[in-house]
């Protein structure tokens, strides 16, 4: 890689291969965002070098570069929107993250883009082509493999990107979300066994991780089959309500596993009106979140389920015992405007609804989610939506307004 004195490259080998420390104040939120969609492990994510450009213009580099940035953006933009996305991470090298097409003709379209850029700016430059793929080595830090541009091809249909009209989709979570390994809790005094994934919770105006969404699997003890949610919300009051408290439990204690910097700063903590309106209950709840906030630097959004039937009054009631304790509260409702307009004036900052996107086309999605988009912001405001199952489901959501999402986890159930 050319340009061997910068203090933030260390070459690895002879093969060309570089480690990057990331030049960058949010070196760490980059590095997590390639962890949290798993770009990297599915080699979605490339990075390119314009440092023969910066020795072919010499002097004009300086002038030219704010030019070059936006070239750059610009083109990349144009050819891979969103969920595409492109970051410089230092002055010459940009990342360039592709995961609505092929490892290979992600290679091709990112080798192009340099193509393009080089020749815009100088036409053709007498040095080696430089590609590279990365992967997450540290906070702050990626993995830059060398590769030869020339052997990159669409394995499919030997098409380079710039052919390719309709991107193949990744198929499920297993390709977008994170991959996640259960790991039981027995729910005390009870005869059920739980556990808890973190889903990654997504601001969609920018498409960023902003936090966790604290995710239930319910389970008897003698079964391998997990409750349907029907199911658990016909549960004992409290029974639900230690299920519930068991999942905040379990949730927490995997943040406090991450590094700071990938806890991200907000929490969705689900639990059912019926824990949240028993004061013994209710007190649990914000005990154990007051206490997670203050020692891991969070704030939290109270996720109100099973709300079917409950009175106007009786909802206010509650939201406003527990909004002092959270940066909001938000109300689960079914996926359709009627039930959205029913929680109106209590008090709620949002609503969540639970979609299956598994057989549903974007066409029909998108129709879908902006019905429910103008509905809640007729309502409430904020909608999050959970149940998506790829990076392009997420995309069509931002285009239909829906303000927030969680991306649901491929999840390995243990052994019993």
């Amino acid at each position: 890689m050319p340009y061997n004195d910068r203090g933030y490259l260390q070459p690895t080998g002879d093969n060309g291969d570089v480690i990057l420390r990331i030049p960058r104040d949010d070196a760490a939120h980059i590095v997590e965002r390639l962890r949290e969609t798993r770009a990297a492990e599915l080699r979605r994510a490339f990075a390119i070098d314009l440092a023969p450009l910066r020795d072919a213009l010499g002097e004009r580099w300086t002038r030219k570069q704010p030019l070059i940035l936006d070239f750059v953006n610009t083109t990349f933009n144009r050819r891979h929107p969103e969920p595409n996305w492109c970051v410089p991470l230092s002055d010459e090298i940009f990342l360039c993250v592709i995961p609505t097409i092929g490892e290979n003709a992600g290679a091709r379209a990112v080798d192009a883009l340099r193509q393009t850029v080089v020749d815009h700016f100088v036409g053709t430059i007498d040095a080696s082509r430089t590609l590279y793929w990365a992967s997450v080595t540290d906070t702050d830090r990626l993995h830059l493999h060398a590769l030869n541009p020339d052997v990159f091809f669409d394995r499919g249909d030997g098409r380079i990107a710039s052919e390719v009209s309709t991107p193949p989709l990744p198929s499920s979570a297993e390709d977008a979300g994170s991959s996640v390994k259960g790991v039981y809790w027995q729910v005390p005094d009870t005869p059920y066994r739980m556990f808890c994934t973190l889903e990654p919770l997504f601001e969609m105006r920018k498409l960023m991780v902003i936090g966790h969404r604290l995710k239930s699997i319910v389970l008897p003890i003698d079964s391998q089959v997990a409750l349907e949610p029907k199911q658990v919300a016909a549960l004992d009051w409290s029974l639900r309500e230690r299920i519930d408290i068991a999942n905040l439990q379990s949730g927490v204690n995997q943040l406090r596993l991450k590094p700071p910097e990938q806890r991200r700063m907000v929490m969705v903590v689900p639990a059912a009106f019926s824990t949240f309106s028993s004061a013994r209950g209710r007190a649990r709840m914000i005990s154990e979140v007051s206490a997670a906030c203050r020692d891991l630097g969070l704030r939290c959004i109270f996720e109100v389920r099973d709300i079917d039937g409950v009175p106007q009054g009786r909802m206010s009631e509650v939201v406003t015992l527990l909004r002092p304790f959270s940066m909001t509260c938000i109300g689960n409702v079914r996926a359709n405007p009627k039930s959205i307009s029913v929680v109106k004036d209590c008090g709620l900052g949002g609503v969540s609804v639970s979609i299956d996107t598994r057989d549903t086309d974007d066409e029909a999605l998108e129709t879908q989610l902006s019905e429910l988009s103008a509905a809640a912001r007729s309502t409430t405001g904020a909608c999050m939506v959970e149940g998506f199952q790829t990076l392009r489901q997420l995309a069509v959501a931002k285009a239909a307004g829906i303000s927030h999402a969680s991306l649901r986890s491929h999840t390995v159930l243990p052994a019993q």
